[in-house]
């Protein structure tokens, strides 16, 4: 995939996550703008897989103490409790090997918007 293509799939991935949470950060309620990959973006078989991810406000997703970057084990914790499908979706594909297509993954995401 070239560096456009990543950085189109990255804006679209935004919006998916964006207008399936509804703009709303899933830990406070608050209004939220950033979106938090439970598992980093460099596992590529995760990376626009709209499972793992949440839409969070900048607090929630890096400066305050108890942020999903700092104190990252309550975080998942937490997330493994309020959102068990999507938790056992994740573990069943982070260790698979996926070769994904720019369009495969755009379809993947437009099947989710």
């Amino acid at each position: 995939m070239t560096k456009k293509e990543i950085t189109k799939l990255d804006k679209k991935f935004r919006e998916v996550i964006n207008e399936r949470d509804n703009g709303i950060c899933q830990y406070c309620g608050g209004s939220g703008n950033n979106v938090h990959h439970i598992v980093g973006r460099r596992n590529r078989s995760l990376r626009w897989f709209t499972e793992n991810s949440l839409l969070l406000c900048p607090g929630c997703h890096t400066f305050r103490t108890d942020s999903f970057h700092q104190n990252p084990l309550t975080t998942m914790k937490w997330f493994e409790e309020k959102y068990p499908e999507r938790y056992q979706a994740i573990n069943e594909r982070k260790n698979k090997i996926l070769k994904q297509t720019y369009e495969d993954v755009l379809e993947e995401l437009n099947e989710s918007s």
